[in-house]
């Protein structure tokens, strides 16, 4: 059975996420692990280990507020892939914040990029798994995004505010734009 960690309460599996987070996210789509891991200890965010049984599978990471979740990375260990674990970790992310609406950002799809085909199986993953593309486009760090929410709604303007909350405003300034 998949079960979701805090690592901030049980840091068994610490090296392990650090690992997996550095290897499944581009350095130029990443915080530095240690950010991630001293706004957890601060309450700002949530960073957990997946596990099934002892075996650590995966890594999830969310930033929260009263009406919003935000899964800011998600990866799966490879030698886990193509079984289940990634649709398993988001029920249990869906049961953890039951009541709420859920977004996340894929890259988006681009003909002309090198991981395209990675894209498209990407936005099919989170289409099976009940998300829905918002019609919001952002751009982080360089990077354009397409947003995507399990729930009813959600606008720019909420998004925003849960991660000026995160990021605080400087940083947001600097690195998040719509469209």
């Amino acid at each position: 059975m998949i079960e979701l960690k805090d690592l901030t309460k049980n840091q068994t599996y610490k090296k392990q996420v650090k690992k997996l987070y550095k290897s499944a996210f581009p350095a130029n789509e990443r915080p530095p692990f240690c950010t991630l891991w001293r706004k957890a200890k601060k309450g700002k965010g949530e960073l957990y280990a997946a596990t099934d049984g002892d075996n650590f599978i995966g890594l999830a990471h969310v930033v929260s507020n009263d009406k919003l979740i935000y899964l800011y990375f998600l990866a799966i260990d490879d030698s886990f892939r193509g079984r289940g674990c990634g649709t398993a970790v988001l029920e249990s992310i869906k049961d953890i914040y039951s009541g709420r609406n859920i977004v996340l950002n894929i890259e988006e799809l681009d003909e002309n990029a090198a991981n395209n085909c990675e894209r498209i199986r990407r936005k099919a993953f989170y289409e099976r798994c009940g998300f829905t593309l918002t019609g919001i486009k952002t751009k982080e760090a360089g990077v354009r995004y397409d947003l995507l929410l399990y729930g009813t709604s959600v606008t720019y303007g909420e998004y925003a505010y849960l991660l000026k909350d995160f990021t605080g405003k400087l940083i947001y300034k600097l690195l998040f734009k719509q469209g």
